[in-house]
């Protein structure tokens, strides 16, 4: 029998899944997906109601660019988990294809929590012949579409990195996923400013270590700083435009910074200290925290999965 989380506490999830590999890492993609699927499976098995998907495009190691094929595997290998895509980078999708997708789940679909957000990565958008200034229109005609043609079905929900987000779901009503690089000041603004007008779900993303100790640094990459400064490099700004690569010279030069201020934005905690985090999310009426745990290539870290998992099911 699987541990079910109180309901003084928000429902807990982990991710991010991207099915991609790396140089920290010795698996091939087939590799990569085949252990997403597993990772499903124990999280559902540990009591934990979701797991979240990456996606991005043109990237030499694989990182997933679609993402509905691949939360239709794990839906039809799961029996009650949520998959959540955090996110479908909607002005660079095509909005009829992605309908088809979500029709296509049948039933299944109400275990699916569509993320939907601009995208960022200017390669991108070049790649696939869009204009990045113009995300923002495009995001709002595509979100149209999908409410016209799919409804709730596949739980539609606005991804949030900066306040406009924010705006976004509550123009549509939709529910909201904050970004985890958002600060935690930010969340409880942006959360009572939604909550004022909308009960529908809210989600929480936020960069995790949990364990006894609450400081121990991610094992997976510790000895090699360059994969731990590879997934929490970029800083946070209304835009996103104020990205750091750590593959360049002048980001690496300041390597002992980029880890530094990453560290500022993990919630590392112990399991009682993690509680407490939950409980007062829950006071200001997020639904769901989304647990990121995942680098680029490297798995989830089984231990602490499963210490956030007994974390929500001793709440």
């Amino acid at each position: 029998m699987t541990a079910k989380v109180s309901r003084d506490r928000p429902n807990l999830g982990v991710g991010l899944l991207s099915f991609n590999t790396s140089l920290v890492s010795n698996h091939s993609w087939a590799d990569s997906y085949r252990a997403g699927i597993n990772i499903a499976r124990t999280a559902e098995s540990l009591g934990l109601e979701s797991v979240w998907l990456s996606e991005h495009h043109f990237v030499p190691d694989g990182y997933c660019p679609t993402l509905m094929p691949v939360a239709g595997s794990i839906l039809a290998a799961t029996e009650k988990l949520v998959v959540g895509t955090a996110v479908v980078l909607l002005p660079l999708a095509d909005p009829a294809r992605l309908c088809q997708q979500v029709r296509s789940l049948g039933s299944l679909a109400q275990r699916l929590r569509l993320g939907v957000a601009l995208g960022y990565r200017e390669e991108e958008f070049k790649g696939l012949g869009r204009v990045r200034r113009e995300r923002g229109r495009v995001m709002d005609r595509h979100i149209e579409h999908l409410i016209d043609e799919i409804g709730e079905l596949g739980t539609l929900t606005i991804a949030a990195a900066s306040h406009v987000g924010v705006s976004r779901a509550i123009k549509y009503d939709l529910p909201l996923l904050i970004d985890g690089a958002v600060p935690f000041s930010s969340v409880v603004d942006w959360v009572n400013e939604y909550r004022a007008v909308s009960d529908k779900e809210v989600t929480v993303s936020r960069e995790c270590w949990i364990n006894s100790e609450g400081v121990a640094a991610p094992h997976a990459v510790a000895d090699r700083e360059f994969g731990y400064a590879q997934y929490v490099s970029w800083d946070w700004s209304d835009t996103h435009d104020d990205q750091s690569n750590p593959n360049d010279g002048a980001a690496m030069d300041q390597l002992d910074e980029i880890i530094e201020w990453s560290r500022g934005h993990w919630l590392r905690a112990t399991q009682r200290d993690f509680d407490a985090v939950l409980a007062g999310l829950y006071a200001v009426g997020v639904d769901r925290v989304h647990c990121r745990l995942s680098w680029s290539g490297v798995p989830l870290d089984e231990e602490v999965v499963r210490a956030i998992a007994a974390t929500g099911a001793a709440s």
